[in-house]
């Protein structure tokens, strides 16, 4: 066999290669250790381990950062990331201490720990603990069961050290207990209505129990209530908290609505509570209503009464752009997005909820924002506030200083049509029908010098009843050019910031669907300067009464022609007609009283008129020359003038020459002569309007009267006074002529 022999330097080559192969290789990483352990065992001070002891590692006083539980052999072993550490022991029952033998967080030994380290804690023994016991019994002196006790010892803040609960003797023990003083806490069962109740501090000696320290629970106060989202439906899950005023970061008492929104805080103390009302879905209210705890109203507590009707209606939350501390004075009964308690007007600010109307709202004006007459005298609004909305052929108004209408391109009334184009800087918008409404602005030419005029934004026809109207306005400059700002209430709506004004908060739903409706109508939110909305009232609130009163007294007819008398029957001296006739007839009346002038309706538990008697109506009648038994006249009811009478009969003279037509008038009373005297005290004290209302519209029922016997076979064509040799001297064909007032109300 033959040997190959290896040159010693190609040897030391291959080594050499070999070794730095090995050194070129990447390294096996060794995994870095990056949390300490913490070892030990607790004994009894019979040298006994103790099991089931908790060990919480502390980084902080408050709350642990780890902890464990001691073994059968009372060992225990925890990893904690590197640093320093302070070891409480904790058994069963509450008795404390920390590591070394400590009382507090403060006296406890700390532990400096580094990546890695093993740290083999002295063996810490606890030695057996005090105990307080006693019995918790109610006003009456019968145990409470399930009553909470809690032992507080020195520097306690929120949560006792030791904590028990009743059992049904109403007995407690809080043992393992340290020789410190304890201040005891009894926390009664809801739905006892009992309060909170402290004892006296009590210091306990190991190793024994001090016993018989007794509780006696006093009967408490409570606060319920109703949250509500703002259409009424009940709001479940809502934490309504009571805050008294040493209370700082956390309420004394609270409780969460139930289904069906109500609430019951109960253990209240005598003094003054401030209650919040919050869900993370909602704009969180405090009682009064109010935005925040300094503006709240609060709920005070004498004894241990039970104040019911704490209610809130909730908001929805918004993704508000800023928060602000802005507060309008008597927002709560006027409107604070323009100048002038009242305006804009009309304007659903001025409204209220109310299922019970076909437009499911009310008119709701607050008494206490009405202006006074001359003599210091408020204006009322009740009857204002009958209405589920407003006219229909009212105007809308608004003052703005300094406006030029012209320089702002707003529509005159000589081309309303310019109202209708898409820069149009007032846009009025029929917002059930999503239709833009024609109109015309103006400025109101009776102003007195140095006040700021009324700006008059007038439809062109009137408004349909039942309707929401949308009124948006932009663009408006001043006199110099320069831009109409809006009120800072409604920049605050416009650019999304909270406000602190509840009221002011409590609209904003309503107007982010002002500003939904403008924007599909293509007007942008960020432009506008005014914005608002009003209802029309619905056919029931504004013509109910008048076809009720109709529909009833017609009935009372059963088909026949009213009762009349026929007074006066003589040749008339006017040229082209025959004769004049004068006479009564009778009318179901709803009126108070006699009827006479200054009366008003008699309105029943439904809020509509009720039948009192009998109105005696007056009448006055023409027949023209040309009428005969073989050409009857045709029938014609005339209504008179201003504040007239029925004594302008002659006017339509000429039309019942003319027509061959007999015509009758009656007294429109309500706007009759004789109502001159009411009206005057109406201007005096507007709050009497109602008794023109509805003397009025006695007056049209007695007009429609007069139209049957007009044409009824057994009205007036059955009296010799309008028949010749027995036939009569009219027949049924109906018209009806009226001149300004009557024209009007025709």
């Amino acid at each position: 066999m033959t040997r190959t022999r290896r040159s010693p330097l190609l040897v030391l080559a291959v080594a050499l290669g070999l070794l730095l192969t090995q050194l070129a290789a990447p390294a096996t990483a060794t995994p870095a250790v990056s949390t300490a352990t913490i070892t030990g065992i607790v004994r009894d001070t019979g040298g006994n381990p103790l099991s089931g002891v908790d060990v919480l590692v502390h980084s902080t006083g408050f709350d642990p950062a780890t902890s464990t539980v001691t073994g059968i052999d009372g060992r225990y072993e925890v990893e904690v990331p590197p640093g320093t550490y302070r070891i409480r022991f904790e058994v069963p029952g509450g008795r404390t201490v920390w590591y070394l033998n400590g009382s507090t967080y403060a006296e406890a030994d700390p532990i400096e720990l580094t990546a890695g380290e093993q740290f083999a804690a002295q063996d810490v023994t606890i030695e057996a603990g005090a105990a307080i016991a006693g019995h918790v019994r109610g006003p009456g002196g019968s145990p409470v069961a399930g009553a909470t006790v809690w032992g507080f010892g020195p520097g306690d803040l929120w949560l006792g050290r030791a904590r028990t609960t009743t059992d049904t003797d109403g007995r407690y023990v809080l043992d393992g207990l340290a020789e410190l003083p304890y201040r005891i806490a009894v926390v009664p069962p809801a739905g006892l209505g009992l309060k909170v109740v402290w004892h006296d501090a009590v210091t306990p000696v190991a190793p024994g129990t001090t016993d018989d320290i007794d509780v006696a629970l006093a009967a408490a106060a409570t606060i319920t209530g109703t949250v509500t989202d703002q259409e009424g439906r009940a709001l479940s899950g809502v934490s309504v908290t009571a805050w008294s005023p040493i209370d700082t970061w956390v309420a004394g008492a609270g409780a969460s609505t139930g289904p069906d929104g109500t609430y019951v805080i109960e253990g209240l103390s005598p003094g003054e509570y401030r209650i919040n009302f919050r869900r993370a879905d909602k704009t969180g209210r405090w009682s009064g209503p109010a935005m925040t705890r300094a503006l709240s109203t609060p709920v005070v507590i004498t004894g241990t009464e039970t104040v019911a009707g704490i209610d809130s209606a909730l908001t929805p939350a918004f993704a508000y752009t800023a928060v602000s501390d802005l507060v309008v004075p008597d927002s709560g009964i006027c409107d604070p997005i323009a100048s002038g308690c009242h305006l804009p007007f009309p304007s659903n600010r001025f409204t209220r909820r109310d299922p019970s109307t076909p437009t499911g709202l009310r008119v709701s004006i607050d008494p206490a924002s009405m202006p006074s007459n001359t003599a210091g005298v408020p204006v009322d609004p009740t009857h204002w506030n009958e209405l589920d909305g407003f006219s229909p052929s009212a105007a809308m108004l608004l003052q703005v200083p300094d406006v030029d209408l012209v320089r702002s391109g707003a529509a005159p009334v000589t081309d309303p049509a310019r109202s209708l184009d898409s820069d149009s800087p007032v846009v009025l918008l029929d917002a059930t029908t999503g239709e833009r409404l024609a109109h015309w602005v103006e400025l109101d030419s009776y102003a007195e010098p140095g006040t700021v005029p009324i700006l008059f934004i007038r439809p062109t026809q009137a408004l349909r009843e039942g309707h929401r109207i949308v009124v948006g306005v932009r663009g408006l400059v001043r006199s110099d050019g320069t831009a109409v700002q809006p009120t800072a209430a409604f920049a605050a709506y416009r650019d999304l910031v909270r406000t602190a004004d509840v009221n002011i908060e409590d609209r904003r739903p309503q107007m982010e669907r002002v500003f939904g409706d403008l924007a599909a109508a293509g007007v942008a939110r960020g432009n506008l300067q005014f914005a608002w909305d009003f209802t029309i009232a619905s056919t029931q609130a504004l013509s109910g009464r008048m076809l009720h009163i109709r529909d009833d007294a017609f009935a009372r007819l059963g088909g026949h022609a009213p009762s009349f008398t026929v007074d006066y029957d003589q040749p008339s001296t006017t040229e082209g007609i025959a004769r004049e006739i004068r006479g009564t007839y009778d009318v179901p009346m709803y009126l108070t009283g006699t009827g006479q002038p200054g009366s008003e309706f008699q309105l029943g538990p439904d809020g509509l008129p009720q039948y009192t008697g009998t109105y005696t109506a007056n009448f006055r009648c023409i027949i023209p020359a040309t009428a005969s038994a073989d050409d009857p006249a045709g029938v014609g009811i005339y209504g008179h003038g201003l504040l007239g009478t029925a004594g302008q009969i002659y006017a339509p003279r000429r039309v019942a020459v003319q027509d061959n037509r007999a015509f009758c008038g009656t007294d429109l009373i309500g706007m009759a002569e004789e109502d001159v005297p009411n009206v005057i005290n109406i201007l005096k004290n507007i709050s009497t309007f109602n008794t023109l209302a509805d003397r009025l519209q006695q007056g049209h029922l007695n007009t429609l009267f007069l139209g049957r016997l007009l044409v009824a076979p057994d009205g007036f064509a059955s009296n010799p006074a309008f028949q010749d040799g027995g036939r009569p001297l009219i027949d049924d064909d109906l018209v009806y002529y009226g001149i300004s007032q009557g024209g009007i109300m025709g």
